[in-house]
């Protein structure tokens, strides 16, 4: 049951971070927003190890993205969260 939680969060995490990466409007945030979509299909169709470690490579992107544009902490928040979650996960199997 933890599992399916923990698996739940982080589709939504990187799902809304996705959604906000296309919806920013630059090149390069829609790129990201494309990578993210691409993770996410790749989360539903091969084994999670692979999926939760490219998950949490892009989080690290988005956060990268975050700190150079000078977003809100708040926003700084959502990377680092979908980012450790997708460890635990990619740590955990």
């Amino acid at each position: 049951m933890a599992l399916i939680f923990l698996k739940l969060c982080i589709v939504v995490l990187n799902a809304v971070m996705a959604f906000r990466a296309f919806q920013s409007g630059t090149l390069t945030d829609r790129l990201l927003g494309a990578v993210l979509v691409i993770g996410l299909i790749l989360f539903f169709t091969i084994p999670t190890s692979f999926s939760a470690c490219w998950l949490m490579a892009c989080a690290g992107v988005y956060l990268v993205s975050q700190v150079m544009t000078s977003a809100r902490p708040l926003s700084r928040g959502l990377p680092i969260l979908a980012g450790a979650l997708a460890g635990v996960l990619c740590w955990a199997s």
